[in-house]
């Protein structure tokens, strides 16, 4: 699933599943004759107001990249919508327990990915001159895809360039750390698997060495690699 679908859709079951939680909570306290929160029939709204915001989002601008037929195609994807769905319930039915941990692992997770991709990409401009020296060099770009289904506020593409197809590998040794520090570790080390190599084809010049310029140009869903001559 494209990430531009799984904010849409995930966040939009997030919401729906806030509203059955609201609804749960109305129905228990009137059978079991509990007080309630007064704003729980406002929250309602609000939180299906929320959902078919984002649904209509998906429909107008994100199916045409995604049809649903993928979605029931691919038994992840639903399993993850109804995850988001039960994360929602919980929250707004539960929140005297659930709100303050969900939201406080939300920021940490948030906090140490945006915190650790810094520090494991060097920060690249969109735009880098490159210097051919003839025509037999190659230029090689490895790019990151985040897992989509990370709805963190994360860049969702990070790129390496080079000229003779070596890029820098982490060891990832686990070897003397403790428990947490290993899951840490985990999960950093799946924050960046999902990459792939790709070999710019450079156009030809009459003089070299000749300069270039590489654009690496992401969006939510997809990225492109162009390169032109500048001098």
């Amino acid at each position: 699933m494209i990430f531009s679908a799984t904010v849409t859709l995930g966040f939009s079951l997030f919401f729906v599943g806030c509203a059955i939680g609201c609804l749960f909570c109305l129905a228990f306290a009137k059978i079991f004759n509990k007080k309630h929160l007064k704003s729980r029939i406002s929250l309602f709204c609000g939180f299906i107001s929320l959902a078919i915001a984002l649904l209509a989002i998906f429909i107008i601008f994100v199916r045409k990249n995604y049809s649903p037929k993928f979605l029931l195609s691919d038994f992840n994807a639903l399993k993850y919508l109804i995850f988001m769905m039960f994360i929602g319930i919980a929250v707004s039915s539960l929140w005297k327990i659930f709100l303050v941990p969900v939201a406080a692992v939300y920021i940490a997770l948030s906090f140490h990915s945006g915190k650790f991709l810094e520090k494991y990409f060097v920060h690249i401009p969109n735009s880098v001159p490159i210097s051919v020296d003839s025509p037999e060099q190659k230029v090689f770009v490895k790019v990151c895809k985040i897992n989509p289904k990370l709805l963190i506020p994360v860049k969702r593409f990070y790129f390496e360039i080079s000229t003779d197809g070596n890029f820098y590998e982490s060891d990832w040794s686990f070897d003397g750390l403790n428990v947490v520090q290993r899951k840490i570790a985990e999960f950093d080390k799946w924050l960046v698997k999902n990459t792939e190599t790709r070999f710019v084809e450079i156009p030809e010049s009459k003089v070299y060495p000749a300069l270039y310029m590489i654009h690496f140009e992401p969006n939510l869903d997809d990225f492109s690699i162009s390169i032109e001559r500048t001098l």
